[in-house]
C-alpha cells in the first residue's frame, strides 16, 4: 500500500511541477492523472497493489463533492446569469468523454486481442 500511495503522490508532484514551471492552465491533478495513465499504459497492467489502494480511495469519493457544493451555493447568483454558458460545456464535455471513452475502450479491446 505504502508503494502505490508513492506513486500516487509522485504522479501527483510531478504534475504540479509541470503546472509551477510551465504556467499551464491545466489543474495539477489533471497533469498528474495524465502522467499515472501513461505510466500505466506503458508497463500494460495496473500493480495489485496500486489496484487494491484506489479501490478503497473509490468508496470515499463522495466526500470531495462536499466543497464543490458549497461553492455552488455560494455563487448561485453567478450560476443563474450563466446557465445557458454552463449548460453548453456541460453537455460539450459529456460528449467529449462519451466518445473519447468509447475510442479507448475500442483501442484497448484491440490490444487484448478480445
Amino acid at each position: 500500500m505504502v508503494n502505490a500511495l508513492l506513486i500516487i503522490l509522485c504522479c501527483q508532484f510531478t504534475g504540479e511541477m509541470i503546472v509551477h514551471f510551465s504556467g499551464v492552465a491545466i489543474p495539477s491533478s489533471v497533469v498528474g492523472m495524465v502522467i499515472l495513465l501513461v505510466g500505466l499504459i506503458i508497463k500494460g497492467s495496473v500493480p495489485d497493489d496500486l489496484d487494491k489502494t484506489t479501490s478503497e480511495f473509490i468508496k470515499y469519493i463522495g466526500l470531495l463533492f462536499v466543497p464543490a457544493g458549497a461553492g455552488v451555493s455560494l455563487y448561485l447568483n453567478l450560476i443563474a446569469e450563466q446557465w445557458l454558458v454552463i449548460l453548453a460545456a456541460s453537455f460539450t464535455a459529456t460528449i467529449a468523454t462519451l466518445i473519447l471513452t468509447a475510442y479507448a475502450f475500442k483501442l484497448l479491446e484491440k490490444k487484448r486481442g478480445t
